[in-house]
């Protein structure tokens, strides 16, 4: 494996989400300096060292790209309102469009996304467990990861340096630490429910490990490790 192990400069999209807070307040124990592009700047309500927080909207290419200057990789955790969960939305891949346009003009290719397993529910390879895959998939296939499908399938072809991580449903836990990785859609055996402390530390893991490029990846608590 090739480490860089060395700080990044990091854009942050869904910074004011769940995983976004911990990815900055991970991001920034280890050393990156953190960049959150975000709507409404007073949801950040810490004040945080290396951290710089822009007024802006994170589905428009053009304040992306100003966003983007000093920055070596970017970072989207892009969401939608909890409540909002099962409506249709573009939001996923109306921000993949304006990333990849931000990223090219400034000529800047890392890029790492937050997306989830369930977008695998009309993939012919997924091995997404029968229940998920055919009982509760279509229930939920026209909401949010019919579009987080669009996003992901937009950001491969991007020829972007991408990095795609798959969780299952996330819940507020303390970090743990003990979660297993899979290529794919799922991991198998995996739980349900995985922290969004450790969905963040795999996040900026990716960072450090050039093996991760051109993957998506799954990541799970399993009853062997949790």
């Amino acid at each position: 494996m090739t480490k860089r192990q060395q700080p990044k400069s990091i854009l942050l999209l869904g910074a004011t989400g769940g995983t976004g807070l911990q990815i900055i307040e991970q991001g920034l124990t280890l050393g990156h300096n953190v960049k959150a592009l975000v709507r409404s700047p007073e949801k950040i309500t810490t004040i945080y060292k290396k951290l710089s927080v822009i007024k802006g909207n994170p589905l428009d290419a053009g304040d992306i790209a100003k966003s983007l200057e000093g920055i070596n990789v970017l970072v989207t955790a892009l969401g939608v309102p909890n409540l909002m969960f099962i409506s249709k939305t573009t939001l996923y891949s109306t921000s993949a469009r304006a990333i990849v346009e931000a990223m090219k003009l400034k000529g800047i290719s890392r890029l790492v996304c937050v997306s989830a397993g369930l977008t695998g529910l009309k993939d012919p390879d997924s091995k997404l467990p029968f229940f998920v895959r055919y009982i509760m998939g279509p229930f939920v296939w026209r909401t949010m990861y019919q579009d987080m499908a669009i996003m992901e399938q937009i950001f491969m072809d991007s020829g972007l340096d991408w990095t795609i991580v798959r969780p299952p449903r996330l819940a507020d836990q303390p970090l743990k630490g003990d979660y297993a990785e899979s290529d794919g859609f799922d991991v198998p055996g995996g739980k349900m429910t995985l922290g969004r402390a450790d969905l963040a530390d795999l996040v900026l893991k990716t960072l450090d490990d050039d093996d991760y490029i051109g993957k998506a990846v799954a990541v799970a608590y399993t009853a062997r490790k949790h």
